[in-house]
């Protein structure tokens, strides 16, 4: 019982992040960190300008996490929890990257 409720913080908290994260990207938040940018003559990384323009594509991620995990959790399998994990971590981590630490990233093609 105790695994079941540690997967459930451990899946479902990253997802709550990333379901914030997207919400305020597209209820307004790109605009308010393309004005800070603009304001401090920053110009906005090709990732970051992507990664705003596809926001509303981002709710896949969340509902694939929920998916891997509801999954896991039906089949009691760890890898499906880990891999649910991963990914929204990895989304999170996306997300968070293209809002707080453009300069660090590459180009895109």
């Amino acid at each position: 019982m105790f695994k079941k409720i540690f997967l459930v913080v451990a899946v479902l908290l990253p997802v709550a992040v990333q379901v914030t994260l997207i919400y305020t990207l597209q209820n307004g938040g790109t605009e308010r960190f393309l004005e800070v940018w603009r304001a401090f003559g920053v110009q906005v990384p090709e990732y970051t300008q992507f990664v705003y323009r596809t926001i509303a594509a981002w709710w896949v991620g969340p509902l694939v996490c929920v998916t891997l995990w509801a999954l896991a959790l039906h089949r009691g399998s760890r890898g499906l929890a880990g891999t649910s994990v991963l990914v929204s971590v990895a989304i999170v981590a996306a997300l968070g990257w293209s809002s707080y630490a453009p300069h660090l990233l590459v180009r895109l093609a």
